[in-house]
């Protein structure tokens, strides 16, 4: 199940303007004590009239429970890494980008900034804190990615994109290599286990570097259960791009997970064009 949820507050659930409630008046029937305590309970009434609720999406984009907007969990299901300088705004378009028209996106959590093609091609930046992730049978988050764009988004019913693209961190190990491998084929599994549990290769893990960033890449070929039929793709793939983290035993990820065998599927240039653009927020060429 897919589970899609903003770090930004949304607007009061109830769809209506929340105003500060008026002082008590004093009357001749209640005494000091009783007008504090009616002072107290009326703010408390506003607390919980302004609880922000965050609502969870299934695969289908119909609403499910209310609940908490998590913390990203990582592939080592621990908690996140600390990261470096996350002063990246993310913003959707402007001067600071490697190709001309593209859109600059990044993780404010994660510091990574990368590039999609315009939003007339179909590409929508979600924002720098915006997370993307997958919930357990139990209603747990049980992995994570933030600052995502998405390609296609609700492409035909009861599917949800061609491809998501988000960082996570891991805090327990700063082996790219293990790493890179193993979000991979984590992703893939989550991703695509909706008609059973989809057919994982791993096609290559290979040492990267480029612009200032040393890791390494993996790329997971898919399966889908049920595929080839309708919208469900036939075959996907998962990138990871893995690189050390800001401190010991840390490692921080780029997660593309893309849709293949279809007429609309992402080209590869675009791929190879898109992991060209990773770097860090503090990059300087």
């Amino acid at each position: 199940m897919v589970v899609n949820w903003s770090a930004h507050q949304p607007p009061d659930p109830w769809g209506q303007q929340q105003q500060q409630p008026a002082a008590p008046r004093a009357t001749g029937g209640l005494s000091p004590v009783a007008l504090v305590l009616l002072a107290i309970l009326l703010v408390a009434v506003l607390i919980i009239a302004v609880t922000v609720v965050v609502t969870r999406l299934n695969a289908n984009g119909t609403q499910a429970a209310p609940a908490p907007a998590p913390e990203p969990v990582t592939a080592s299901e621990s908690e996140p890494a600390p990261a470096p300088d996350p002063s990246s705004t993310g913003s959707a378009a402007g001067p600071d980008v490697f190709q001309d028209g593209w859109q600059r996106a990044a993780s404010a959590k994660w510091g990574f900034v990368y590039e999609i093609p315009p939003r007339e091609d179909d590409w929508l930046f979600d924002g720098p804190t915006y997370i993307r992730g997958f919930e357990g049978d139990d209603g747990t988050v049980e992995i994570g990615m933030s600052g995502t764009s998405v390609y296609l988004d609700k492409v035909c019913a009861g599917w949800g994109s061609r491809g998501v693209i988000g960082a996570q961190g891991i805090t327990d190990s700063d082996d790219t290599e293990e790493m890179s491998e193993g979000a991979a084929l984590r992703w893939a599994r989550y991703a695509y286990d909706d008609e059973g549990d989809p057919g994982l290769t791993v096609r290559s893990v290979e040492e990267f570097d480029s612009n200032d960033l040393s890791g390494h890449h993996a790329i997971v070929d898919v399966t889908v259960p049920g595929g080839g039929d309708g919208c469900i793709p036939p075959t996907a793939v998962v990138h990871t791009l893995a690189v050390p983290g800001a401190e010991d035993d840390t490692t921080r990820i780029l997660v593309m997970i893309l849709d293949t065998g279809v007429e609309d599927a992402l080209a590869e240039e675009t791929v190879d064009t898109v992991i060209s653009t990773l770097r860090d927020v503090n990059y300087e060429d």
